[in-house]
């Protein structure tokens, strides 16, 4: 298997995806999660990771999240959205395919490819 898109690009993981993802993924699905049991999430999670190439978090990530945040006024939960914004600025990607395309709006140097119906 391959990560390469439809358009030849490469697509590429965050570290805090994986974190958000594991989270989901073992939350009660009463409370909109998966309801898996730790093992299974984290195997799936390693499949992922073999398949989609993980970029690790790059020098200067906590500078550049703190100055996104003040300068966008970003507060509670949408905190973690400004973390994958300046993780992605650090490494020069400018796209991101998401299910909360509303989430990234307030970001201009950021292409929204959103995956909700």
């Amino acid at each position: 298997m391959s990560a390469e898109l439809l358009d030849g690009s490469q697509a590429v993981l965050a570290p805090q995806v994986l974190f958000e993802c594991l989270c989901v993924l073992t939350r009660p699905r009463e409370n909109n999660g998966a309801g898996m049991d730790a093992a299974e999430a984290c195997d799936r999670l390693r499949k992922a990771v073999g398949i989609v190439p993980l970029l690790p978090d790059p020098e200067g990530l906590v500078d550049r999240w703190l100055q996104i945040c003040a300068v966008n006024k970003v507060s509670g939960k949408q905190v973690h959205d400004a973390r994958l914004v300046a993780w992605m600025e650090l490494h020069g990607i400018h796209r991101i395919m998401t299910l909360n395309g509303r989430h990234f709006a307030r970001y201009a140097q950021v292409k929204v490819v959103d995956l909700s119906i």
